[in-house]
């Protein structure tokens, strides 16, 4: 009896483990399978912009390094974004609100347009971008602003209606010259629709 009975006790316990190991496992594919169900029935009408957005703290604005923008060299500017593997960095102000959407795509086409005319590499600065109008138009224009109780519907109709607007600011009430508290892509509300 005493050799049976550990035998009788570890058989038990393991059909009693399958067992609940089971109900578990099925419990858990239901609720998954019922989670993402609701998702998939959630428009961009329902998501709000704070379960998507960037919150500023995890933002890498190219004020943060350089607080005087219009001084800093291009040289300088696109070797800190590609450091960091970013494509675009906003710029902000004093305030912490949006003025620029710089794309590391354009100053590296405008330092390559200058170098073979024979600027030098080290004379460009910020400030030249801008002195382009149709660069300026891009760094300023490029970005709407929502305020934080919008959806990502609210994004994707700012982003319709700007045809060169690939990203979206956050901000308290969705005026310009509040501070960011947030940043959409366009990647992530296409992530969303897909």
């Amino acid at each position: 009896m005493s050799a049976v009975l550990p035998l009788f006790g570890s058989w038990v316990a393991t059909v009693l483990a399958y067992y609940f190991a089971r109900e578990n496992l099925n419990a858990a594919t239901t609720s998954v399978s019922a989670l993402v169900g609701t998702q998939r029935k959630l428009g961009l009408d329902n998501i709000p912009v704070t379960y998507k957005m960037i919150e500023r703290s995890r933002i890498i604005a190219l004020s943060d390094q350089f607080p005087a923008i219009q001084d800093a060299q291009l040289k300088d500017v696109a070797s800190y974004m590609k450091d960091r593997a970013v494509r675009r960095s906003p710029v902000l102000d004093d305030r912490g609100a949006i003025t620029h959407m710089v794309h590391l795509s354009t100053i590296d086409q405008y330092i390559r347009d200058q170098v073979a005319t024979g600027k030098a590499l080290d004379g460009l600065k910020f400030a030249d971008l801008l002195g382009v109008p149709a660069l300026k138009i891009v760094l300023e224009q490029s970005f709407e602003i929502v305020g934080e109780g919008s959806t990502l519907h609210d994004v994707k109709e700012k982003m319709r209606q700007n045809p060169i607007c690939e990203d979206v600011f956050v901000t308290r009430t969705g005026v310009a010259d509040e501070p960011v508290l947030g940043w959409i892509t366009d990647n992530a509300v296409l992530s969303v629709e897909a």
